[in-house]
């Protein structure tokens, strides 16, 4: 259960309710999502947050923005966010096998940063070093 009250489509000024109809169109759903709800709090806020949500998934497209999504909220522990972010990628044709597969990479790449974090190892490839070679 929330912490706060979220502001229902029945209850939400026109100008919410304008936002919520354009996430409902976005995401092909009949209702609302909760978190766009606790965010209405702050009207402004959120159509603010929404348009950037849009836009970032303009630049880079949805698949790699609910693949990089899934694999913060893998990494935030954010129960909400990882299914909402699955259920957007089985929209897009992702199968269980696919999801299982992309969770095993998260899994590698956070090993390997708690490894080379908790045994301090020094970085050698860097933005620079290519940057180097490139040049040469």
């Amino acid at each position: 259960m929330a912490t706060i009250h979220l502001i229902e489509e029945n209850e939400a000024s026109p100008e919410v309710r304008e936002v919520y109809d354009d996430i409902k169109r976005h995401f092909n759903l009949d209702f609302v999502p909760n978190v766009f709800k606790a965010v209405a709090h702050d009207p402004e806020y959120l159509k603010a947050t929404w348009e950037s949500y849009k836009q970032d998934e303009e630049y880079w497209g949805k698949e790699i923005t609910y693949l990089v999504s899934l694999a913060v909220d893998v990494t935030n522990q954010c129960s909400y966010c990882i299914n909402f972010d699955t259920a957007v990628l089985k929209q897009l044709g992702y199968d269980d096998a696919k999801i299982e597969r992309l969770m095993r990479l998260i899994g590698s790449e956070s090993f390997f940063n708690k490894y080379a974090e908790g045994l301090q190892v020094e970085p050698d490839v860097t933005p620079e070093v290519i940057e180097k070679r490139k040049a040469a």
